[in-house]
């Protein structure tokens, strides 16, 4: 069994799953997810007393929000504090519940399965009993993996059957061999609505360019400015340029976290729209763009993936050169040779 424990938004997940898939596959073996991350927020949420709950909430969720008292928070703090112990297939010490993040891949053809209550006790009786008795003290059921970089570690595709992966693996090179299967199995399968239905049509025919303007936590968290940056507008302008000299009569569909800012700073000087999907509609937004013909991508995850799962053969792909302030990563591990990098 490979298990991959999720962590972050969308491209993240679809990078995650990508080395676990292409794992699996070489291991003959199957292939499960981990959501402890995401903790017991679901995907399909809504706002109740300006927290986060699930579209359905519990019990424990509307005392959580509607009590927040410190006898009561003290209380729901030991229930999480467990969960955390003995609901995660390993030690307390990588587990961080991510809020601000969903588990997404429901929306597309997958084939993990969500690790179960049964798989938590499985490990936990074999890891914590039986892989203490003297005769068994070598044959821990998982060997686990941990890797938060994002540059290319080729003996990761060593990993045996009995594999728990932790980490980002941003890079193509794990799984450029399975691309037919991941081209499959990142298809969206989530019923779409009209709007979306409507700008498919559009992007089916004309020469629509998506553009993405990542900004988010990339502006507002000086921790990940720090790490990320942004695309410069200068980048943004050569990039726009360079579509124009090379397809005719370029249709451009801009996505962004921060749309208002994109709306009055993105000038292209030629048909534009701009997505109206909301952030937890991330699935529709990356249909839009792995439909789309050429892209203009940020240094992110998410358009990144929506450049490489498009099956346009002629299609123009522009790229930031430099995907991290940090320079200590190779490019050469994120971005495709065939891609075109730009300043």
């Amino acid at each position: 069994m490979i298990i991959i424990q999720l962590n972050g938004g969308l491209g993240n997940q679809f990078y995650q799953y990508a080395l676990a898939r292409k794992l699996a596959l070489k291991n003959k073996t199957i292939l499960k997810i981990d959501l402890v991350k995401y903790g017991s927020y679901t995907p399909k949420s809504l706002i109740f007393n300006n927290q986060y709950v699930p579209s359905k909430p519990t019990l424990f969720h509307r005392i959580k929000v509607a009590i927040p008292s410190n006898f009561v928070t003290k209380i729901l703090n030991k229930g999480v504090n467990l969960k955390k112990k003995y609901y995660s297939l390993i030690d307390i010490g990588y587990y961080r519940e991510d809020i601000k993040r969903f588990y997404t891949l429901h929306n597309f053809n997958i084939k993990g399965q969500v690790l179960s209550l049964l798989d938590f006790l499985f490990y936990r009786i074999n890891n914590k009993i039986v892989a203490k008795l003297p005769l068994f003290n070598k044959n821990l059921p998982y060997n686990l993996v941990t890797y938060p970089k994002e540059d290319f570690n080729p003996n990761l595709l060593t990993s045996g059957k009995n594999t728990y992966l932790i980490g980002f693996f941003q890079s193509f090179k794990y799984f450029k061999d399975i691309r037919s299967t991941l081209l499959k199995d990142f298809k969206a399968v989530t019923p779409t609505n009209k709007y979306n239905e409507n700008m498919i049509q559009k992007i089916k025919s004309l020469n629509v360019v998506s553009m993405h303007v990542r900004r988010g936590d990339y502006v507002a968290q000086d921790h990940v400015n720090k790490t990320h940056g942004t695309c410069s507008p200068q980048y943004y302008i050569n990039c726009i340029d360079y579509i124009k000299q090379n397809v005719n009569n370029p249709y451009f569909l801009v996505f962004s976290d921060d749309i208002e800012w994109a709306k009055a700073n993105m000038k292209t000087g030629c048909p534009t729209d701009f997505s109206e999907n909301l952030p937890e509609q991330d699935y529709e937004d990356i249909r839009l763009m792995y439909n789309c013909k050429h892209f203009i991508i940020a240094n992110s995850t998410f358009s990144w993936w929506g450049a490489w799962l498009s099956e346009n053969p002629d299609k123009i792909v522009c790229a930031p050169n430099k995907w991290f302030n940090d320079k200590v990563y190779n490019i050469d591990d994120i971005i495709p040779a065939e891609w075109i990098k730009f300043d």
